[in-house]
């Protein structure tokens, strides 16, 4: 299978307790590894599953502890993950690359990220009351928007570094003689973890249903089961007085039992497309029948 240069750059890790040119292997370890998984996240994101990929990391040269990176690819046509990130290709104030979006999005949460019809997305923030907004190419929303990627870089740039003194990363040339972009503790927030409610949309529906009891936790609200249609469901209860009643015994309660019941479904879509569901029963309005 012919091989494919993407690109060769340097990360250099540039704290006074790297003057002598020696670095703590566990922080070390921790960048090595969360380069490796943003390079290799973004390349499934934007080349697809099937896509493989080969970075590899040479022997440092004299100087602030640095890692010279070359990163191979299998697949003649594919997207340069290192172009759209930002390691190498574009100029480090453009927010023509991953890096140059975070700088302009500074660590504020997502609020929202709509479509056009060109393949560009629009991405939304709030700072101080005021909403600003950066239209971008899809490719690049992707990345900016994908918790584990995010989660990745991070882990590269800012975790090594993040308790030492005077803390600077520069992402350099191969040879390590030109410096495209310096991260220090000013804009370490710009590459902060994706918050956890970042542009997801969350929806309700609620109906009136028949169900049954499947799998009952009468110590607690949450954890119960439910058929309805044929398909179990776990649920949670939101109505003390049906608790009340079968804690205290006053229903015949047993499982099988068919109920009437109030059920919310509540849909959340996160940034990836994964939806998940919540199902919470805030009315258990009577019983039906017996055990089937």
């Amino acid at each position: 299978m012919v091989k494919r240069q993407l690109g060769r750059f340097s990360v250099y890790y540039d704290t006074e307790e790297t003057e002598d040119h020696s670095m703590d292997a566990r922080d070390l370890i921790l960048g090595i590894e969360g380069l490796a998984d943003a390079i290799t996240q973004a390349d499934k994101l934007l080349n697809g599953e099937e896509s493989s990929i080969e970075i590899k990391v040479n022997a440092p040269s004299p100087g602030s502890l640095g890692l010279p990176v070359e990163v191979l690819h299998y697949l003649s046509d594919s997207k340069n993950v290192l172009e759209i990130i930002g390691f190498i290709g574009a100029a480090s104030g453009s927010t023509g690359c991953v890096f140059g979006i975070l700088d302009f999005l500074k660590g504020r949460k997502i609020s929202a990220v709509a479509d056009f019809s060109d393949g560009r997305k629009k991405i939304t923030t709030t700072f101080k009351g005021k909403e600003e907004e950066i239209v971008v190419h899809d490719d690049y929303a992707k990345l900016v928007v994908d918790r584990e990627f995010r989660s990745s870089i991070h882990k590269a740039l800012v975790s090594p570094v993040v308790s030492a003194t005077n803390a600077k990363v520069h992402i350099k040339s191969f040879d390590g003689n030109s410096t495209k972009r310096t991260i220090d503790n000013e804009n370490f927030n710009s590459l902060r973890k994706l918050q956890s409610k970042t542009c997801t949309e969350e929806s309700e529906e609620t109906k009136i249903i028949n169900i049954r009891f499947i799998d009952i936790n009468f110590d607690k609200t949450t954890g119960w089961e439910i058929e309805h249609l044929q398909e179990p469901l776990t649920v949670s209860i939101d109505d003390a007085a049906f608790i009340r009643r079968i804690r205290s015994n006053q229903d015949n309660f047993a499982r099988g039992d068919l109920f009437e019941v109030q059920l919310k479904t509540i849909e959340t879509i996160y940034p990836n497309d994964v939806k998940k569901y919540k199902y919470i029963i805030t009315k258990v309005i009577k019983k039906l029948g017996g055990t089937k």
